[in-house]
């Protein structure tokens, strides 16, 4: 996968996001706001490196700015985290009302917002869960407060900036409950994922799992389940999957990343048509690295840090 390194590319997408896809709203599941903890273990083994392999949690990761959990430098912070009961669930519009106030569940997050703040990271600020891009501070060095300073020995979310990785530093519910149980992946993990692991051309494609578009990702070991199909590319939304045929799917390892949209403060547009991934990686004091894709396009680019995108978990395979 190539992968442009100036922001230049990613603003006209971002504008075309927010702009030109604002009515592909209506065909989204918007998930309830209900504290429903359903567990899942997805069994497939993916790639990311000749001698590493990752598993996927069972949905994007959700947050909710009510009650606190335990997190890893062995304090508490507000809120809740849950993985989305089903691979397909988005919240979609409603992540407009985000705000420190908002008790209902969010799910497209600014780049680093786990919760953590280093003091040790004194142009740090704003890294909450409910950030918005009007917060604006010490952009110099940290545009809006997302994530790591610059001034950081580690400006990743490794190291000793790894606490601001929403896995490593939040308990999730039914997630196991335990801090650096989860991880993002790196772009190079992804990039390997997608375009160099054996046999990577067959084993993804564009789909609509109960009425959700998104990408799926076939794992190394695959066996198609008797009487359904699947057809690989990048052009068009090609494999459609009622919720029965999803669970087969899903149970022989298949993962959907669904295209949740994007936010920018609180405006969402693009919910069903594009899907926006965080990675680990920084670019700059104002960038970081994400994937994105629509129905017949992809690319792994830096983004600014502020715009609100989705977030999918994994976890090391022993």
């Amino acid at each position: 996968m190539k992968t442009p390194t100036s922001i230049l590319f990613v603003l006209p997408i971002a504008i075309c996001v927010l702009f030109s896809c604002a009515k592909e709203e209506t065909q989204t599941n918007q998930q309830d706001v209900e504290d429903v903890f359903v567990t899942k273990t997805l069994t497939g083994e993916f790639s990311v490196s000749l001698t590493k392999k990752v598993r996927f949690s069972q949905g994007n990761l959700q947050y909710k700015a009510v009650g606190t959990h335990p997190v890893a430098d062995g304090g508490t912070a507000v809120g809740k985290w849950r993985f989305a009961n089903n691979q397909w669930d988005v919240i979609g519009e409603t992540n407009s009302q985000i705000s420190r106030s908002y008790n209902g569940w969010i799910d497209l997050f600014g780049w680093g917002t786990s919760g953590y703040h280093n003091p040790d990271d004194t142009n740090n600020v704003y890294n909450q869960p409910y950030s918005r891009s009007d917060f604006v501070v010490r952009d110099s060095f940290n545009y809006y407060g997302y994530g790591p300073s610059i001034n950081m020995p580690d400006t990743d979310l490794i190291g000793t900036s790894a606490y601001y990785d929403w896995g490593i530093y939040n308990t999730i519910v039914n997630g196991g409950e335990n801090n650096y149980h989860w991880r993002t992946l790196t772009r190079h993990e992804l990039d390997y994922l997608l375009d160099w692991r054996q046999g990577h051309s067959e084993k993804r494609g564009k789909g609509t799992v109960n009425g959700v578009n998104g990408l799926i990702l076939l794992p190394d070991n695959w066996t198609l389940p008797e009487g359904l199909t699947f057809v690989p590319g990048n052009d068009d939304w090609l494999n459609t999957y009622d919720v029965e045929q999803w669970t087969l799917m899903e149970e022989a390892g298949a993962v959907f990343l669904p295209a949740a949209g994007i936010r920018l403060s609180k405006f969402v547009g693009g919910v069903n048509y594009y899907g926006n991934y965080w990675l680990v990686n920084s670019d700059s004091g104002w960038a970081a690295f994400y994937y994105a894709f629509n129905r017949d396009w992809e690319q792994l680019t830096p983004c600014l840090r502020y715009h609100g995108h989705s977030v999918r978990l994994v976890k090391d395979v022993d």
